[in-house]
Formats: structure tokens, C-alpha cells, sequence
């Protein structure tokens, strides 16, 4: 990626059907909580937890674009982090820790509401030993 990538706050006129869209489709395939629910269901009542998130104040909702692209965001609340989601193209250029660097996310000390099959089995645990998996703090 050689061009400037550019972190903005998120918009919900704009931006809400593509979060919520993707948010909801990788958490129903890849998401741990996710795996024994059925779709229906997910659906249902995970859109509420989402719609609820996106609506707070104190949680921070920023968004990675480029050439008016969205390639990424990060969804964060002072107790934890919630989501933070990358286009597959654009994985491993640098999006995600740019985005969580800007909402202020510290990878040692982080507690996360939202674990992934791809986290299980990629370097994630090893690089960041002290990240705590906590999905009861959804609603924090």
C-alpha cells in the first residue's frame, strides 16, 4: 500500500451499512461465541449488540480509508475492545495496528469482547500474551 491511509472518525450516515454488514458476517462464520448459535438467531439478537455499540458515546469508532475506500475499523469502549475488522486484501499492511494505535488500544494490556477462529490460529496469543478474552464485557 503506498498510498497515505487515513484514519476518521466513523459516520454513521456512511459507514453503518458496511460495518454492520461485515461485522455481522465474519463474527457469524469466524466468531468462538458465534460457532454453536444458529443463524437466525445470531443474527437476531448480535445486530442488537452492534446497533448498541455504534450508538454509545464513550465508544470510540474510527475508520481506515483510502482513495475514499473503507479498508478497515475499529470498534472500542474505555473497557475493552469490541471489533476491529480489515478487509482481506489489505491484511498485513499495517491497517489494523494503525487503527488500533489511533483509538488508543494497547495490544499488552487489552481486554476484547470478540475472539476469531483466524486469532486462535494465527501468531495473536503468542505476540500479545496478556490480551484477555472477555465477551461479558459486550455492554461495558
Amino acid at each position: 500500500m503506498n498510498e497515505q491511509v487515513e484514519i476518521r472518525p466513523f459516520n454513521p450516515e456512511t459507514d453503518t451499512a458496511f460495518v454492520c454488514d461485515s461485522w455481522m458476517k465474519y463474527f457469524c462464520q469466524e466468531g468462538l461465541l458465534a460457532q454453536d448459535v444458529p443463524k437466525a438467531t445470531f443474527y437476531k439478537w448480535h445486530r442488537k449488540i452492534v446497533d448498541l455499540l455504534l450508538a454509545r458515546e464513550d465508544v470510540t469508532k474510527l475508520v481506515a480509508e483510502q482513495n475514499g475506500t473503507i479498508l478497515g475499523y475499529v470498534v472500542s469502549s474505555p473497557a475493552a475492545m469490541h471489533w476491529c475488522y480489515v478487509k482481506f486484501p489489505f491484511r498485513g499492511h499495517g491497517v489494523a495496528t494503525a487503527l488500533l494505535a489511533a483509538a488508543k488500544v494497547d495490544l499488552d494490556k487489552m481486554i476484547y469482547t470478540h475472539r476469531t477462529k483466524t486469532m486462535r490460529k494465527s501468531s495473536f496469543d503468542r505476540k500479545h500474551p496478556a490480551a484477555v478474552y472477555n465477551p461479558y464485557l459486550l455492554g461495558a
